[in-house]
């Protein structure tokens, strides 16, 4: 398919040199933790969610929309460039809450993966909501500052997005540190993000730099089943509407 030759890099021509960061996510609920290791190339990114690498995301960097999410286990792509179209009538725009989002220099921090860093409190109408360590030599390092701008692209969109659906609701705090993109990308890379408490929810471990990738790393599998979401809303629909013992009538879209 045309789409796929698109997305492949010339890393199968001639292997990039790659900046390579190793990142533990952290769940409080679940008092566990998820290494994720992010490969940043030329024009692409891969995000690795597992140690094995058997599930990753890939995005083209830059002005690009192009992102895929793959499952190699199932065999499975699936196509999250364009976002799915919700039936008019699950679309209701909610009324913004008023929020007065502040980033605050704190002080110095300490080392994070051999990087000094700066701490700023993250506050949402006067309440702190934890702190992010920012690394200014961090920001400058190769492929940085492309793949940080791509990802608030990314956000940006899909706030847009969740603000016309009523039923999503959003924590103050997570659209603090939304609004506070800009300012936090001009001033360095987050390295460590904790809560109000002081919890680490985000850490980067390892940076490595010059890295050698295979030569088809951050190409797409070839004969996988290739989806998108709006594909897989409508099977979810037809399903349900199934389960019910009904016919499933075609949804109005929006377009």
């Amino acid at each position: 398919m045309k789409f796929l030759i698109g997305l492949a890099l010339s890393a199968s021509v001639s292997v990039q040199a790659a900046t390579v960061f190793e990142t533990q996510v952290y769940d409080a609920q679940k008092k566990s933790s998820t290494l994720q290791q992010v490969w940043l190339s030329d024009n692409t990114a891969r995000v690795n969610n597992d140690a094995q690498g058997k599930i990753y995301s890939l995005m083209q960097l830059g002005e690009s929309d192009k992102s895929y999410f793959v499952d190699i286990e199932k065999k499975q792509i699936m196509d999250l460039s364009s976002p799915p179209a919700f039936p008019k009538m699950m679309q209701m725009p909610k009324k913004a809450a008023e929020l007065k989002a502040e980033l605050k220099k704190h002080g110095k921090g300490p080392m994070i993966a051999s990087f000094e860093t700066d701490e700023y409190h993250v506050y949402a109408n006067g309440k702190l909501c934890g702190s992010e360590y920012l690394s200014a030599k961090v920001l400058e390092l190769k492929h940085v500052r492309t793949f940080l701008q791509t990802m608030k692209k990314r956000s940006d969109a899909q706030k847009k997005q969740e603000a016309q659906m009523p039923f999503i609701s959003s924590n103050p705090c997570e659209k603090a540190r939304q609004d506070l993109a800009d300012d936090l990308i001009n001033k360095g890379a987050v390295l460590r993000s904790t809560d109000a408490k002081g919890q680490v929810q985000f850490e980067m471990s390892k940076i490595s730099l010059d890295q050698t990738p295979s030569p088809a790393y951050f190409d797409l599998p070839k004969d996988f089943k290739v989806s998108t979401p709006q594909q897989m809303m409508q099977e979810m629909m037809q399903k349900a509407f199934k389960n019910q013992g009904k016919a499933p009538a075609a949804p109005t879209l929006a377009q």
